[in-house]
């Protein structure tokens, strides 16, 4: 099926800019200012402004004791706009790892939403094995935790980075609770940012806290950009509709926190007005081909790293 989304007002980096969309199934083909000729239904949005659908962290779904609380919380991330959510799937030892992904999974298939599954381990479980798992398993992100920073020179960073070739597989730091490293943060972040510069691994120091929307950039680095995140030839219709009426200026324009009067996932519309729609079943796993593939030269050069 083929439509026109026209007449909407898309927010791009610091402006509005009135678009219309080409849509072909759950896909955009065509975008541009205005399309006068093409002789297609025609969903006129005059008066609204779009975003793409947010892509946002949730390292606590996967840890919902009952199926009416993770249908609760799925609830919420459609109404913050949350299109793609990222569940994080715990492991404390390697030969569970298959098992807890496997189980992550099968969890997530009632989902409304699409998804991308991460893993959270222990920086002292990282191994060259665990490495060429994940990336069999198309798993994009691994978070490490560590309450020491001598841990960090525990590990084979050198085989860490052979078992990722060819791919780019983030690894994002994070301290263990009541960890002494809390309380010299700017030592242990710059002598991290020396080791993942030195082994060229790709990271960052500044990863999102769940429910905030995650970055342009660091959807580039996980390989996500431009299915999802954006409105490209090419990418998934996920977006989200505000009413403008209370909009002055784009400053005032608060998308990444405010609550979308519609939430659209590959065309199929899950929040209109107050009322959700889940369908269970309905979400994707979305499994990354290749993390880092349009991070620009001027941020690959630091693969990651936080200046």
């Amino acid at each position: 099926m083929k439509y026109i989304i026209d007449n909407v007002m898309k927010a791009e980096e610091d402006r509005f800019v009135k678009k219309a969309f080409l849509v072909t199934d759950d896909k955009v083909s065509y975008f541009s200012d205005r399309m006068p000729r093409l002789k297609y239904m025609r969903l006129n949005m005059s008066g609204f402004l779009l975003t793409p659908g947010h892509i946002i962290v949730d390292s606590q779904l996967l840890e919902m004791d009952s199926y009416c609380n993770y249908k609760e919380e799925m609830k919420t991330l459609v109404k913050n706009g949350c299109t793609t959510v990222i569940v994080c799937c715990k492991n404390d030892t390697e030969k569970d790892l298959k098992a807890d992904i496997k189980r992550a999974r099968h969890k997530m298939i009632n989902s409304p939403i699409d998804y991308v599954l991460s893993l959270s381990v222990s920086l002292r479980n990282l191994t060259p094995n665990l490495i060429r798992i994940c990336k069999k398993e198309r798993i994009p992100i691994i978070f490490v935790s560590f309450s020491e920073l001598e841990e960090i020179d525990l590990v084979q960073w050198e085989r860490i980075r052979e078992a990722m070739f060819p791919l780019q597989i983030l690894i994002i730091p994070q301290y263990e609770e009541h960890s002494s490293l809390n309380e010299n943060p700017k030592k242990v972040y710059n002598y991290w940012k020396v080791i993942m510069n030195r082994q060229r691994i790709s990271t960052t120091l500044s990863f999102p806290e769940d429910y905030v929307p995650l970055s342009k950039l660091l959807m580039k680095m996980i390989g996500l950009y431009p299915r999802k995140g954006e409105l490209l030839v090419g990418s998934d219709i996920d977006y989200l509709l505000y009413h403008d009426s209370s909009v002055d200026h784009f400053e005032n324009f608060r998308y990444d926190r405010g609550n979308p009067t519609l939430v659209v996932l590959r065309g199929v519309v899950l929040k209109a007005g107050e009322q959700v729609f889940i369908r269970p079943g309905f979400g994707k796993e979305i499994q990354i081909k290749v993390p880092g593939h349009f991070v620009p030269i001027s941020e690959a050069h630091y693969y990651g790293v936080d200046s």
